[in-house]
């Protein structure tokens, strides 16, 4: 279930034996994807174009620890108001 991603919350994901994402529950498209090394990082996901046959991208914002989760939130609100723009 999505939650808003502070640092308490990226801290307590464990990694599993697979990649997966924990999306964030305010920013639509903003998560932090956790690697099977236990390395976490905070990404957007979007589309370019206009209904599902868009492409999707899925830029980097930065990696946790080297970028704060308040941050990676800043960032990602600053994506998603240039991608709603077009």
């Amino acid at each position: 279930m999505p939650e808003k991603l502070t640092k308490r919350a990226v801290d307590g994901l464990a990694p599993l034996g697979k990649v997966y994402v924990s999306w964030d529950s305010e920013i639509p498209g903003f998560g932090v994807k956790v690697q099977p090394s236990g390395r976490k990082i905070y990404v957007f996901k979007y589309r370019v174009g206009g209904g599902r046959a868009a492409r999707r991208r899925e830029p980097i914002i930065g990696v946790h620890g080297a970028v704060t989760a308040d941050q990676a939130c800043s960032i990602a609100r600053s994506w998603a108001l240039a991608v709603a723009c077009g």
